[in-house]
């Protein structure tokens, strides 16, 4: 089956499904198809929202840059066109946030350093 990978400026995450951004974000997808998979053309396509800004790559439809523009929940699909129409390779959830913030920042906990030479 198809996998999909993630290029950040900080990170490369390998086959992700879902996953959350911060708004402002530029970001790569790169589809990875095995030799089972059909290998005709790639398209891509959003749910139509404004929260993302796509673009494809120059080298080849199976890398596309995106920026995550608005806050929210989009769907993002490659797709595969055959010669009986059209079928999903793959569909990602991309959420984007206006900041990732610790869970622990949530809770209002505080620490303290300790002094190892006490």
């Amino acid at each position: 089956m198809a996998k999909v990978d993630l290029k950040l400026d900080i990170a490369y995450v390998e086959d992700v499904t879902r996953f959350k951004v911060v708004k402002g974000t530029v970001l790569g997808l790169i589809l990875r198809r095995e030799e089972s998979d059909y290998q005709g053309p790639v398209d891509y396509a959003a749910t139509g929202d404004p929260i993302l800004d796509i673009a494809s790559s120059p080298e080849t439809d199976e890398v596309v840059a995106i920026t995550a523009k608005e806050a929210g929940l989009s769907r993002f699909f490659f797709i595969q066109k055959a010669e009986s129409g059209f079928s999903s390779i793959k569909e990602l959830r991309i959420e984007v946030v206006p900041a990732i913030v610790d869970p622990a920042v949530n809770l209002g906990l505080t620490a303290e350093v300790i002094d190892k030479n006490l």
